[in-house]
């Protein structure tokens, strides 16, 4: 895999982190020197932590490591994700109310997993049996777990959750990104990793974060276009001029000079970009 596209895989991962508000400075590291060993390395130190947001980012990050082709029965995975959001249910019906919330998003994301299969979006469903886990080690849980008439459903329920998770985790990933549209999707990535992070940490007292919402939403659309092989390049360009002009409305109502200076020279590059697919 090229240098290029190593950065946009860790660009997806850093994004996502930054989606998720965390400031992970390992990430912006790599990010500026995306070398695949040091890919590797974070990830396989990530996906075995207890906390499913680093779990999430290694599984963007799975999309720059060779992954070995598996045989998994998807089918017979599906048949026991239904079996089991069956029997999640029955125990959301039957716990206190104070509890219900945790088994119900427990059930949710279980029963997600099967459309995110059929749909080979492997990250989703990954991401979505992470959450379930996670669910399902919650305090709440435990409480009830500590009551005989549910205890013995909620072992097998947490250990089948734990397993299929295993065996979703093994699904081979892959970054489906046409090498035409590289260069411009690093741009527009770059532009979007600039934004989270002043949306986020950096000056959201000072009005930023209103302002900032509306044009990464747009620009978060042009990356999905440019992702997909169907979606025209006019498209991307149309997405990315909204944001623009947004931008150019707004940047005369900003009071802070270095706000401002650093909306200038952003607007400078999103223009460029917009340059750039003429």
């Amino acid at each position: 895999m090229s240098a290029r596209l190593n950065k946009v895989v860790v660009g997806l991962a850093l994004k996502n982190e930054l989606y998720n508000k965390r400031l992970n400075q390992t990430l912006f590291d790599l990010y500026s020197h995306p070398e695949i060993d040091g890919i590797k390395d974070l990830h396989d130190f990530l996906i075995s932590s207890n906390d499913h947001f680093d779990r999430e980012v290694a599984f963007w990050l799975e999309l720059a490591l060779q992954q070995p082709p598996v045989q998994i029965d998807l089918q017979d995975v599906n048949t026991e994700l239904a079996e089991m959001e069956v029997l999640l249910y029955d125990l959301v019906l039957r716990v206190n109310p104070e509890s219900q919330r945790s088994f119900n998003d427990w059930m949710n994301y279980i029963a997600n997993v099967p459309q995110s299969i059929r749909d080979e979006r492997g990250i989703d469903a990954k991401i979505l049996m992470s959450l379930a886990v996670q669910s399902s080690r919650k305090e709440s849980v435990e409480r009830i777990k500590g009551d005989p008439r549910f205890r013995y459903k909620i072992e097998i329920l947490r250990k089948e959750t734990s397993r299929l998770f295993e065996v979703i985790k093994r699904i081979p990933l892959r970054l489906i990104a046409s090498k035409e549209r590289l260069d411009t999707l690093e741009k527009l990535q770059e532009i979007l990793i600039d934004l989270l992070r002043r949306y986020d940490f950096e000056h959201p007292q000072e009005g930023m974060s209103d302002l900032l919402r509306y044009p990464i939403q747009k620009l978060e659309a042009s990356q999905r276009c440019l992702m997909r092989s169907d979606v025209k390049t006019d498209t991307v360009k149309n997405e990315i001029l909204i944001a623009s002009k947004y931008l150019e409305q707004q940047i005369n109502d900003i009071p802070n000079k270095k706000n401002l200076e650093w909306m200038k020279r952003l607007l400078e590059k999103i223009q460029s970009l917009i340059h750039s697919l003429e």
